[in-house]
């Protein structure tokens, strides 16, 4: 569907509701992302920016939510990482990875909130799943755990 396109929005909702994912984030470009889990619905916006090229901006937001996750940051707060990341992407030229500081800069003003939706889809009851139930909850907690590991085995390490 096309990035402009409510349905999308519905679509996440949808599998939620029905079991068949715990969270799903649909990006939104220059809006950021919207959010939904069982639990409720969130969006999270970046400021606007200088858009220098469109590329990398959705593998910088997947790479710092993700990498986020996996340190053990909430939903919420990995996915204003990943805003900040992808906006700071877009402001470099070509393929170039965004400066931390800048990332850090646009973090500050970026802004998660709770949405509403109108979109009612019957769910079955007991659908829920713990984490490891499900495919991409096993990825984070793998990720999770080879964060832990690493941080174990370069925190004696002099910094680079």
């Amino acid at each position: 569907r096309e990035r402009d396109d409510p349905r999308r929005r519905e679509d996440a909702i949808e599998l939620v509701a029905h079991g068949r994912a715990q969270v799903v984030v649909v990006t939104e470009g220059d809006r950021g992302c919207f959010v939904t889990t069982r639990e409720g619905h969130f969006e999270v916006r970046p400021p606007p920016v200088e858009v220098v090229s469109a590329v990398g901006g959705g593998d910088s937001f997947a790479g710092a939510t993700l990498l986020a996750l996996a340190g053990g940051a909430s939903l919420e707060e990995a996915c204003r990482s990943g805003a900040a990341a992808a906006a700071a992407a877009v402001g470099t030229v070509g393929t170039a990875a965004p400066a931390k500081e800048d990332v850090e800069r646009i973090l500050a003003s970026v802004v998660a909130e709770p949405t509403r939706s109108d979109v009612h889809v019957a769910s079955r009851a007991g659908s829920r799943q713990p984490l490891e139930n499900s495919a991409a909850g096993r990825a984070i907690l793998a990720a999770r755990t080879t964060a832990r590991l690493s941080s174990r085995s370069t925190s004696s390490q002099e910094p680079i």
